[in-house]
């Protein structure tokens, strides 16, 4: 897994077509990132452990900006998530916390989208530092990590004695950060060559 530095994009791909995507772009030389998780499927009398991705139809590079005409000539690439036009960097903090749950395995899964929660700053563990929504009772406890401008979230089990809440000062900031992103465009994000969708 590669670690946050530098800008990230979302790359949106066809049904099915993530892994293929992430190969070609690997082998181009991009930095990728394609989050998944693990689930138990039946058939019958036989249990299976998948691997899954977390956000389907989306997997994560860098370097879209200068490298775009190459990013989209991947078989199976959709388009670039962009606003007006121009391929849109995941916020860092967004990136740096997914890709922190993402290395606790075993813990992260799909979780729906959250627009409002209370909002926590996690002081211990693997995942200190990170803000998210906390969801979850007692020993059922998880942490909400959300990608904004995907409109797409995952959860990430967490001790709630690693936990405290968010100070006004970090909630408002936050808050902030995602208006600055809706006013921006007030439409769904766009992508290029791909029509718009919700």
């Amino acid at each position: 897994m590669s670690e946050v530095h530098g800008e990230w994009f979302a790359i949106h791909t066809r049904y099915q077509h993530e892994r293929s995507v992430l190969s070609f772009l690997e082998a181009k030389g991009f930095r990728t990132f394609f989050p998944t998780y693990k689930e138990v499927r039946r058939w019958g009398d036989r249990k299976k452990v998948i691997s899954l991705p977390l956000f389907p139809g989306y997997l994560f590079a860098d370097d879209a900006r200068a490298r775009r005409i190459e990013i989209l000539s991947a078989p199976g690439a959709c388009a670039i998530v962009s606003f007006r036009g121009v391929p849109a960097a995941i916020p860092h903090e967004e990136m740096e916390a997914l890709q922190r749950a993402a290395a606790c395995a075993g813990n992260l899964r799909p979780y729906p989208y959250l627009k409002n929660g209370d909002i926590v700053l996690v002081t211990a563990g693997p995942l200190a530092g990170i803000y998210g929504a906390i969801v979850g009772e007692k020993d059922d406890c998880w942490l909400v990590i959300s990608i904004q401008m995907l409109g797409r979230s995952a959860a990430v089990a967490i001790d709630r004695h690693y936990v405290s809440p968010a100070s006004a000062r970090a909630v408002t900031s936050r808050e902030q950060e995602i208006a600055s992103v809706n006013s921006a465009d007030r439409e769904s994000p766009h992508h290029d060559s791909w029509p718009r969708f919700a």
